[in-house]
């Protein structure tokens, strides 16, 4: 195949859905009967990216979209700094779905805050902030039937146990968006937070704004050890099930 009608193939496939992996290629080539080197591949995308009209989208993503998405992180500041003046030694992140409000389509009534620390220091972090934050509702690692009878205030925190890949990056205390649509997509489903209709959107919205990298949700999903339920729907967004054994091997990372 001529290289520019391969490259009209190829920017058709991104205006379907902004975000292919590089093993989707080789699907696409299986597919339209095109035998090309795995060279002469990479080599056109060399190309195709200094031309801006694809971008990386790290681990062996692109996406057509030339901007990142920028996380909103003004919400997080006043909670970040009391935590810090409190618990100078305390590894945490945190997020809040007052990060996400521009990309709802129902606007929510009612805020929630995620921080994950130590198991051991979960229960006096959540006194601390009962106490600084009276009026907010404050729940250490609620259990089903806590979050099954849990009735949110117009603020709320809810704290849970940190996990290693973010006692890495807890230098900066705020989540990144990947990690944060993965982290959603599970609270949205445990504490009833919003529907699936909503979730989809919001990803969608967020996904098409600015470009995000799609391998780190796989790995925060595999993490996460995510089944099925809200996590589907990012699944089928990203197309996770549907790439070659290599792709399969990194999400097992």
């Amino acid at each position: 195949m001529h290289k520019c009608n391969l490259q009209r193939l190829v920017l058709a496939e991104f205006a379907k859905q902004h975000y292919v992996a590089k093993a989707d290629f080789d699907l696409l080539c299986r597919r339209e009967k095109i035998r090309i080197a795995a060279e002469t591949i990479n080599r056109y995308f060399v190309e195709w990216r200094s031309k801006g009209l694809i971008f990386s989208a790290g681990r062996g993503w692109y996406s057509d979209l030339q901007d990142e998405f920028v996380l909103y992180t003004k919400p997080l500041t006043e909670l970040n700094s009391f935590l810090k003046k409190e618990f100078p030694l305390l590894d945490f992140v945190c997020w809040s779905t007052c990060q996400l409000t521009s990309y709802y389509h129902n606007l929510p009534g009612k805020f929630h805050t995620f921080i994950y620390v130590d198991r051991y220091a979960m229960q006096e972090v959540a006194a601390a902030l009962q106490k600084e934050y009276r009026a907010s509702a404050v729940l250490a690692k609620p259990r089903k039937q806590e979050a099954a009878n849990f009735s949110p205030k117009e603020n709320n925190f809810i704290i849970r146990p940190i996990i290693y890949d973010d006692r890495k990056n807890a230098a900066d205390p705020c989540l990144y968006i990947e990690n944060i649509l993965v982290d959603l997509a599970i609270e949205a489903e445990k504490l009833s937070l919003m529907d699936e209709t909503e979730y989809a959107g919001i990803l969608d919205n967020i996904a098409t704004s600015g470009r995000i990298k799609p391998g780190i949700i796989a790995r925060r999903m595999t993490r996460r050890k995510t089944k099925s339920g809200y996590a589907d729907i990012l699944r089928n967004y990203f197309n996770f099930e549907h790439k070659n054994p290599s792709m399969s091997t990194f999400l097992k990372r």
